[in-house]
């Protein structure tokens, strides 16, 4: 049910939005017109109930299709994802945070937190271990200790411990801004 509420919102947020950028660009179109009256533009804005009806279907359709795309989807209902290259996302599932690299693609990965940095995602698994996930090779690396994670990751030039951070801090950082006005996921209430 929380993902057909989602889904809804989702389609009224994109409406939305939708005919907010037509009638912008409707401006901007007009604005170009004073410039050059015989332009494309004026024969274009000349209907101006149609030109906006036509942008906003235009402009629906590609945040629609955006929306299921690897970088523009959030999730849907109570689950959520953070896409950090290679293919490859951070997951969540009600409380669980995980992540699937080789010989867990059956099973969880449960990681409390996390840093990206190039081809690797490092943090700290459920257990209070240290991983290093390599993305282009989506190998994963256990390491017991945080003296021991230091010195991998001084070798490999990743981020230190202090960096990690939770799911729910990765996930505004990254569904902020532009992105916000294309996807329509998180609730502050969630963290």
């Amino acid at each position: 049910m929380e993902v057909l509420i989602h889904l809804i919102f989702k389609l009224i947020k994109i409406a939305i939005f939708a005919s907010i950028y037509s009638l912008i660009l409707l401006l901007v179109f007009r604005q170009i017109n004073q410039s050059n009256p015989k332009s494309w533009f004026q024969r274009t804005t000349i209907n101006k109930t149609k030109f906006l009806f036509i942008t906003g279907l235009i402009i629906s359709i590609l945040s629609f299709g955006w929306m299921f795309t690897y970088w523009g989807n959030p999730g849907f209902g109570d689950s959520a994802r953070i896409p950090i290259g290679y293919g490859k996302e951070i997951e969540k599932n009600g409380i669980l945070s995980y992540i699937s690299p080789n010989g867990y693609e059956m099973r969880m990965y449960l990681i409390r937190s996390y840093a990206v940095n190039r081809n690797f995602c490092t943090g700290e698994d459920k257990d209070g271990h240290y991983f290093i996930w390599n993305l282009e090779t989506n190998e994963i690396t256990k390491l017991n200790s945080p003296e021991k994670y230091l010195i991998k990751a001084a070798e490999l030039n990743l981020p230190p411990i202090e960096d990690f951070q939770s799911f729910w801090q990765g996930a505004y950082t990254y569904w902020g801004g532009w992105r916000f006005w294309l996807s329509s996921k998180f609730r502050r209430s969630a963290i």
